[in-house]
């Protein structure tokens, strides 16, 4: 609304909304300009076998995101590190478990394709609307299952985040 009338662009998203367009047709309409914004950015040790992390957190905009960690280093090309690390991530809604899945990251997968840092790499994606709601509090649990002593020597300092990957 600007000046107390509707525009048209407001007048597309509420239909949108009220519709239940898809997510794609959403954001045609309404490109906000945070959508790419990290969601959630917290520091994690990815050394420490047992390690869990919660942080809660809403989805504020439909389409696909992605779950992942931020290395500040990039992984060598050669020699290539030998990895050791396994992460379970669940997304929760109050007592129910929405998405649960281990990820077993290699050195292979965790190497940037350009030699840029830092390097954000995602263990799972979701699509928001259909398996995971938007607008709503959830949680994010991360345990570290099996980590890697070395992991921070290698890469610096990690974090985890979540992200709008949604392409336009």
């Amino acid at each position: 609304m600007i000046n107390g009338k509707l525009n048209l662009s407001s007048i597309l998203v509420t239909l949108c909304l009220l519709t239940s367009c898809s997510s794609e047709m959403y954001l045609l309409i309404k490109k906000p300009d945070d959508l790419r914004n990290l969601i959630v950015y917290e520091k994690i040790d990815l050394s420490k076998s047992g390690s869990k992390y919660s942080t809660q957190y809403t989805n504020k905009y439909p389409g696909k995101h992605a779950v992942g960690i931020t290395m500040h280093k990039a992984p060598p090309i050669y020699p290539s590190p030998d990895i050791k690390l396994i992460l379970k991530i669940t997304i929760s809604d109050e007592d129910k478990v929405l998405l649960s899945k281990e990820s077993i990251p290699n050195a292979t997968y965790l190497r940037s394709a350009c030699d840029c840092e830092p390097v954000n790499k995602a263990f799972i994606n979701y699509e928001v609307s259909e398996e995971i709601p938007l607008g709503k509090e959830l949680t994010l649990n991360i345990e570290v299952i099996k980590g890697d002593p070395g992991i921070i020597k290698q890469f610096g300092a990690t974090h985890y985040f979540i992200q709008n990957i949604t392409i336009w």
